[in-house]
């Protein structure tokens, strides 16, 4: 059976994993949310206990539906002028090697199938290590913090 649980706000992504992570402790669970946007939590001894406080918080805190559709041809432009503008530069100034950037049009044609153009999963196997990820991925955000604005 399910636990109840009322929606308290939806969140926007940048928000999400300090948020259930925030809802986490609340619920006796000692969680801390990490640059890429994941939630870290040992659950090797209390999984199932953890499972029902998670689906808890994410009833509570879901991301906002609006950010949750399929992105407009804006959005996918700006996508792409900021990864080779800013995204590229920054990985590359961990010691990452970025791929070159299709065209525009190839990027808009391709987005979303499984050729399409995405460096963060083009350049993972570079990364030694999570803390390095983690580093990463707080200096270099994979999408423009004003995406959806």
């Amino acid at each position: 059976m399910r636990p109840e649980a009322d929606l308290v706000r939806t969140v926007a992504p940048p928000e999400w994993a300090t948020t259930i992570a925030e809802c986490l402790n609340g619920e006796g669970f000692d969680a801390v949310a990490q640059p890429d946007g994941s939630v870290f939590f040992d659950t090797a001894e209390q999984g199932e206990a953890y499972a029902v406080a998670l689906y808890t918080c994410k009833i509570r805190y879901p991301i906002d539906p609006k950010f949750q559709g399929p992105l407009n041809d804006e959005q996918l432009r700006r996508i792409y002028d900021y990864s080779k503008a800013v995204l590229t530069p920054c990985l590359e100034s961990f010691g990452i090697a970025v791929p070159e950037p299709p065209s525009l049009e190839v990027f808009l044609e391709k987005h979303g199938s499984p050729d399409a153009w995405n460096i963060y999963g083009d350049v993972q196997n570079q990364v030694k290590s999570n803390d390095q990820w983690q580093e990463i991925s707080a200096a270099c955000p994979q999408y423009p913090t004003d995406l959806y604005e």
